[in-house]
């Protein structure tokens, strides 16, 4: 809820800016800022670190690869067990927080999603308060996004995953599938000449980071993330956009999506989102 000034203050004193999500705690001023930008000719771009993280890049770069064919069906998971993790009470209550498990672990999960799928165009989902009764901030939202071929990702974010810390996402394909997962970091990869021939399976595990974390805290692979992150951020300001960085049009999606799943459950329709 404090992103916008300095924000546009940096905009309109010619930098460019990498602003941390979520990127706003409302759509309006996500378009306020990419407006400011607009006009300075900056570039703004948005803080979604997990694309980073080496797991999830490995599911990106297989799509990309064309190992597992032209993408079916995607399963994204993101869950903790909710209010104990939290040391502010902006960062669960709205207005401040904008919303609640979607804009929490959600909005990551969100991002990794479109990242690996392209543009979300609708949005169907139900939302619940019935564990911690926040008053707008939902603790469960289960939804289903469509690109606009009609692909589907069935994405689940919640507040009430009693087993702790889990996030994960399923890519299903013509040709097989691939995972990958954090906490621990891990990917399984399934591939075949040919739906329903013989599979061939590759298992990565990241023993070197499961060690690190244990010793030093999970902190340090957010660390090197934030740091590829930069790295990727300086690129895009010189008119590289060949990196993971996401866009200040990410930000702002991930906040559309997150609003269209309560309207949607409020509704009970699927919501169009704005092209």
């Amino acid at each position: 809820h404090t992103h916008e000034d300095p924000c546009v203050s940096a905009l309109k004193h010619g930098m460019h800016v990498l602003v941390e999500k979520p990127m706003s705690n409302s759509a309006a001023t996500c378009r306020q800022m990419l407006a400011e930008a607009k006009a300075a000719g900056r570039v703004i771009a948005t803080g979604f670190n997990m694309r980073y993280y080496p797991s999830f890049a490995y599911v990106k770069d297989t799509i990309t690869s064309g190992a597992i064919g032209d993408i079916t069906h995607i399963r994204a998971f993101g869950g903790h067990d909710g209010l104990a993790h939290f040391t502010h009470d902006w960062e669960y209550k709205v207005p401040e927080s904008g919303g609640g498990a979607m804009w929490d672990i959600g909005i990551h999960m969100t991002d990794i999603v479109r990242h690996m799928l392209g543009e979300v165009s609708s949005v169907y989902g139900v939302a619940g308060e019935r564990v911690w009764n926040l008053p707008g901030s939902e603790d469960t939202a289960v939804a289903i996004f469509r690109n606009p071929e009609g692909v589907p990702a069935v994405y689940h974010a919640s507040w009430g995953e009693w087993r702790g810390y889990d996030f994960a996402i399923e890519v299903h394909g013509t040709h097989g599938m691939v995972m990958g997962a954090y906490a621990p970091m891990k990917n399984v990869l399934i591939t075949m000449p040919e739906p329903g021939g013989t599979p061939t399976t590759t298992t990565r595990r990241y023993f070197d980071i499961a060690v690190r974390e244990k010793l030093f805290s999970w902190k340090t692979t957010a660390k090197i993330s934030f740091a590829e992150e930069l790295r990727d951020f300086i690129k895009l300001c010189d008119g590289d956009a060949s990196g993971r960085i996401a866009d200040g049009k990410a930000g702002l999606r991930s906040i559309e999506i997150a609003n269209a799943v309560i309207e949607s459950s409020r509704t009970n329709q699927v919501v169009e989102l704005p092209r």
